[in-house]
């Protein structure tokens, strides 16, 4: 694998991705069975996950990787009639029916199945202002930029013999349910409720109905994009609240590298002397209880926080990233959440990020927090049973950021 994908380092987390685009009715999950043939067979790989996007084709999922099923996928194999594949869904998950039901003798295929969907929650209509167009212009863009932006459906309902919907949301849901990560059957009720809020919110600044029909009429697919990239953010996973398990007590160190201008010598990490606005250029020493000998800050900031850490701890550092392996969300992405600083003192250590006043608030910030705070949780625990200490995350301002603060000042006053 190193020479097929050679910027790859870390497998445990950064593995490569192949991506299959495959038409419809082609057997994409005969496929899927035969790399889970392949590679557990060639490579003894036991384990594998599999994502559906809807309910629908995760109902399909499992009927398709259950034995004596009609299209069952691993048919006429048999390896695996005397130890069929163990199948562990959404739905029976928390029944334990795989490595935490202590079979650990069990030595043939985990399939584990789950699926995507869309919890309800409240759109957040307040950038929708659009105003109705008059009807020779709606004419006239339906004959002229129809394919670009009206469907038939809006052409039909706009002919002079057409029928009208009597329920504006009917032309919302109709946008909604062609983007392939929506399935009508599964998730109907959301989409009415959403297209509900998107007309509601419609009727507060349009007062007549013809109007509103117009504007829906009009800005149907806008619409239908502005309620689906909503829906995405939403996104949650069937059987989400997964059981940890610390499979190490600790991770080696991660080796860090930086580049420097040439001619530019280190500077003293107590050194305030310098162009503040170029220290990300910087490389800083002289640390005497940093894990590294040399760092690069972000801002002034983390710098004075350093010199904090040099008086409060028995010995700190700045991650590098893959360190922790922290995973936050931040809409439909996961991205790593690398903190600023982890610190060990005589009872406690301390994950630590600082962020400016402004920022302390936003999505990512708090949602950085949320997934930082249940690992810590997670690590105290594990430390409490094998005589380790306590965890604790703090979020600083870099306005109490003071160089005669004390980490036990940050405990009380970070958010």
């Amino acid at each position: 694998m190193g020479s097929e994908f050679p910027s790859v380092a870390d497998f445990e987390r950064n593995f490569p991705s192949l991506c299959f685009a495959i038409a419809t009715g082609v057997g994409k999950t005969r496929l899927m069975g035969a790399f889970i043939t392949y590679l557990h067979l060639s490579k003894h790989i036991n384990n594998f996950f599999v994502l559906a996007p809807n309910l629908t084709i995760y109902n399909k999922l499992i009927d398709d990787f259950t034995p004596n099923t009609p299209k069952y996928v691993f048919k006429g194999l048999s390896e695996y009639v005397v130890n069929p594949p163990l199948i562990i869904t959404g739905d029976n998950y928390e029944s334990g029916i795989d490595v935490r039901s202590n079979q650990w003798i069990f030595t043939g295929i985990h399939i584990n199945i789950f699926n995507i969907g869309y919890g309800s929650f409240k759109l957040d209509c307040s950038g929708i202002q659009y105003q109705p167009v008059s009807r020779d212009l709606l004419i006239q863009h339906l004959r002229t930029n129809n394919q670009e932006i009206f469907s038939s459906i809006k052409e039909d309902a706009c002919s002079a013999h057409a029928e009208l919907e009597e329920r504006l949301e009917n032309y919302l849901v109709r946008g909604l349910v062609n983007y392939e990560d929506i399935s009508y059957d599964d998730q109907s009720d959301l989409l009415y409720d959403l297209s509900t809020q998107l007309i509601k919110h419609l009727g507060t600044y349009l007062k007549e109905v013809d109007d509103i029909r117009n504007v829906v009429l009009f800005h149907q697919k806008q619409l239908a994009d502005f309620i689906h990239a909503q829906m995405l953010d939403h996104q949650n996973e069937t059987a989400s609240d997964f059981d940890i398990k610390v499979s190490k007590g600790f991770t080696p160190l991660k080796e860090i590298a930086f580049t420097a201008e040439e001619g530019v010598e280190p500077l003293s990490f107590r050194s305030t002397t310098f162009d503040k606005s170029k220290i990300g250029k910087i490389i800083f020493n002289g640390f005497t209880k940093c894990l590294y000998p040399a760092m690069k800050f972000d801002s002034d900031t983390e710098r004075r926080f350093s010199v904090i850490l040099e008086q409060e701890s028995i010995k700190w550092l700045k991650p590098a990233k893959g360190q922790f392996q922290i995973f936050y969300q931040l809409g439909n992405e996961n991205l790593e959440y690398v903190p600023d600083f982890v610190a060990e003192t005589t009872d406690k250590i301390y994950m630590i990020e600082t962020k400016a006043e402004n920022q302390m608030a936003s999505t990512e910030v708090q949602n950085k927090k949320k997934s930082a705070e249940m690992w810590c949780g997670y690590a105290s625990e594990h430390n409490a049973k094998n005589g380790g200490k306590p965890w604790e995350y703090l979020l600083i301002g870099h306005d109490i950021v003071k160089d005669n603060m004390t980490l036990n000042y940050f405990e009380q006053n970070g958010r």
